[in-house]
């Protein structure tokens, strides 16, 4: 049996956000160079994600925050490498 699970990365967004784009294309860009899978979903199509109207754009890995509205390209990328690392070590255990 496989013990082996990825984290779910996640891109909260929503349309004519111009901040969610910049976030998006920075999220992305990192996602690529760190071999990660991250799935983009648009809030208004999700009742659910109500909660994060005023927050947006938001990363969540496994369903937590781990960034929220404007960042800088190396927050991502701190963000996504964590998440990787724990690709990594749920992998390795």
């Amino acid at each position: 049996m496989d013990s082996t699970r990825s984290v779910m990365i996640e891109f909260l967004t929503r349309p004519d956000c111009s901040v969610c784009d910049d976030g998006w294309s920075t999220v992305s860009r990192w996602s690529r160079i760190l071999r990660l899978d991250v799935d983009q979903r648009d809030i208004t199509d999700d009742p659910s994600a109500a909660g994060y109207v005023e927050r947006i754009p938001v990363v969540l890995v496994d369903g937590r925050p781990v960034l929220e509205g404007r960042w800088t390209s190396w927050d991502a990328a701190r963000a996504l490498w964590r998440a990787r690392r724990r690709t990594k070590r749920d992998i390795e255990a």
